[in-house]
């Protein structure tokens, strides 16, 4: 569904996008850092991760962002220590949020190449994180004919 653009200045420029995924994701982004009493606020706001005040204007964080590309998709904080603001937000897809967590541990193909995440490394050989977490977890020997062990 587009929406003819109007200009930042215009009365009224972004009637009609508040029941856009866009716009939702703008509105959850502000409430997870600003409102106290929201659910996801503990991992946001409380830990001091803000909007910038360029971004406190839905025009402007439409301007820089763009559309969100698919319904799949949610904003995504490039560096996790840093807030909302250009140039460390992108769209991004839950697989690729998930190999951004400060959590996410690099693992070893037992050929010494080193991947960042799990999630890379079974892309990479075909094979299936889970078993290549149970072979780095001393659950299984051997995956996709390879060991692999933590970073």
């Amino acid at each position: 569904m587009k929406y003819e653009r109007l200009p930042l200045n215009a009365p009224g420029a972004w009637h009609g996008y508040t029941k856009t995924p866009t716009y939702s994701s703008w509105v959850n982004m502000r409430t997870r850092c600003e409102n106290p009493k929201a659910t996801q606020w503990k991992w946001y706001g409380a830990k001091g991760v803000t909007v910038c005040e360029r971004w406190k204007t839905f025009g402007l964080f439409l301007e820089d962002m763009g559309e969100r590309p698919t319904p799949k998709h949610t904003l995504d904080r490039i560096n996790g220590d840093l807030g909302y603001e250009p140039g460390n937000v992108q769209w991004s897809l839950q697989t690729e949020q998930c190999r951004n967590r400060k959590s996410t541990r690099a693992v070893v193909r037992g050929d010494g190449v080193t991947y960042r995440s799990m999630a890379e490394a079974a892309e990479d050989v075909g094979g299936n994180l889970k078993i290549i977490w149970e072979v780095c977890n001393g659950k299984t020997k051997t995956h996709c004919g390879y060991s692999w062990s933590y970073a």
